[in-house]
Formats: C-alpha cells, structure tokens, sequence
C-alpha cells in the first residue's frame, strides 16, 4: 500500500515502510496508518453532531489538520456526511472569505452530482433550498 500527501503539500509517499508524514499531515487516503487518535475522533465528531458548525483550534503542530483529514472524515463519509476540508486565507485580500468558501465546496462537490453555485447565491441558500440529488452524501446543519 502506498498513498502520497496532495500536490498542496510537501510530496511524501506513505507506505508500510514509511508510515510517517513528518511535517506533513496525514490525509484521508493515510487514515490506516493514522494511529492512537480514535478518543479524540470519537469526542470531536460528538461535538460536529452536537453543533454542526465546529471550529478546532489549536496552536500549530498539534494533529489538527490530520485529525480532521485521516480521523474525522473517513468516519463521517463512512456515516453518508459529506465534510469540507475548508483552510480560510485571511491575508489574501483579493479572495473573500466567502469566495474561498464556495471555492472549497466547489472543489469537493466537482465530480459529484451536486447543485452548481450561481453567481449571487449565497452558500446557504444552495445548501438548503436546493434538492440535493439523491447520490450525493447528505449534508447535517
């Protein structure tokens, strides 16, 4: 078995004889050898049912970007949740904050049957008034 972080990070193959990331956070493709994490998945998806909109904050170094990617995702899809890995850029001034927000849904949702944005709809208007096809993992608010 071997899986490599996305372009947006530093290129490193995980594998059996690598299963390590280093400074790079394990995604959901590495959730096999994401290992001694599972209290804390268990307890952060109790609160994304609790409060659907959740906010993990740390300082930096800590797991939270691996929790997330190889802990809380694979579990969620496993639960027919669709999570969206969104990473706001506050010192871009030229991309809203909601710009970015769209971008990363749009990203996720490309290659699903999915509702397109249109250009002056908000976010939570497409997520809620819109029927969302069948096929397509449902969405908790």
């Amino acid at each position: 078995m071997s899986i490599s972080i996305p372009e947006s990070e530093p290129r490193t193959v995980i594998d059996d004889e690598n299963p390590w990331p280093g400074l790079s956070p394990f995604d959901e493709a590495a959730q096999h050898f994401f290992n001694g994490r599972g209290e804390e998945t268990a307890a952060l998806r109790r609160l994304v049912y609790q409060a659907p909109l959740t906010t993990l904050y740390s300082i930096s170094g800590l797991g939270k970007t691996s929790l997330l990617k190889a802990g809380l995702f694979p579990l969620l899809r496993r639960e027919r949740i669709l999570p969206i890995y969104i990473r706001l850029n506050v010192v871009d001034r030229v991309s809203p904050l909601i710009q970015q927000v769209k971008a990363a849904f749009e990203r996720e949702l490309a290659n699903r049957p999915a509702p397109k944005f249109e250009a002056e709809e908000s976010l939570w208007s497409t997520c809620t008034v819109t029927p969302w096809n069948s096929g397509v993992p449902r969405t908790d608010y």
